[in-house]
């Protein structure tokens, strides 16, 4: 064998090397939720609660894959440290749970629910439950507030699969559009009450990014608890 053959033996190899280290040889991954490592998202969030209004930011990264239970599950961790656990089925991609440190152990919280269906289409639906995230409890004596995290069961929707939409990183074609919405009877404090508790939310994807806008209304029939409105948009994504 001569030295170029060699050669060229080489490049074969490290080529093909570098087609199963990504998610196709040579094709970038369009799906609408990408789940192999080394992506990183950063959002801006707009957050109104009876406390008044104010602006975070969110960031995630998607780490390697670990098998758990026999199975390979898929992970993304927050800025905070906390990691969620995503799983890929012919169904399609549902969250599993989290994994939360508690001091020098990490607790596993499951909560599975399907965040999209495996094959998109205008009509597809699917019930899963959702915990709301901009409520807040008031204390009329001491003037503070508490998160309240109400259970709700909810519907979803796939209302098109062709969205046009703009964020702060730039402009989204073919984007999906799934609207969320639920409601349930939530028993406070002896002051709240039993109160009628909705939400309703509307979230885009895009094909080899994932989720680029979410804007989630929550409203209650308490003055105790008020309402809530969280908007994020997606700022930048590699």
């Amino acid at each position: 064998m001569n030295s170029d053959h060699v050669n060229v033996v080489i490049k074969k190899t490290v080529l093909l090397c570098l087609c199963l280290l990504t998610t196709s040889c040579g094709e970038p991954d369009n799906s609408y939720f990408p789940l192999a490592q080394g992506h990183d998202w950063r959002y801006r969030i707009q957050l109104k609660t009876m406390n008044g209004s104010e602006t975070q930011k969110y960031l995630v990264s998607s780490l390697a894959p670990r098998v758990i239970n026999s199975e390979t599950i898929y992970i993304q961790r927050s800025l905070t440290g906390m990691e969620i656990m995503f799983r890929q089925t012919d169904t399609g991609i549902s969250r599993v749970g989290f994994l939360v440190s508690e001091g020098e152990a990490v607790k596993e919280v499951a909560d599975e629910q399907l965040l999209l269906p495996a094959e998109p289409a205008v009509g597809t639906e699917w019930d899963s439950t959702v915990r709301t995230q901009t409520l807040l409890k008031g204390n009329p004596d001491t003037g503070s507030s508490l998160q309240v995290q109400a259970k709700v069961p909810v519907s979803n929707r796939i209302e098109s699969i062709s969205e046009r939409i703009k964020v702060p990183a730039g402009i989204f074609m073919h984007c999906i559009r799934v609207h969320t919405e639920g409601f349930t009877f939530y028993q406070g404090t002896r002051l709240i009450g039993r109160t009628l508790v909705e939400v309703d939310e509307t979230k885009w994807y895009a094909p080899g990014v994932g989720l680029v806008k979410s804007v989630l209304m929550e409203t209650t029939t308490s003055d105790m608890l008020s309402r809530g409105e969280l908007i994020m948009e997606l700022e930048a994504f590699k």
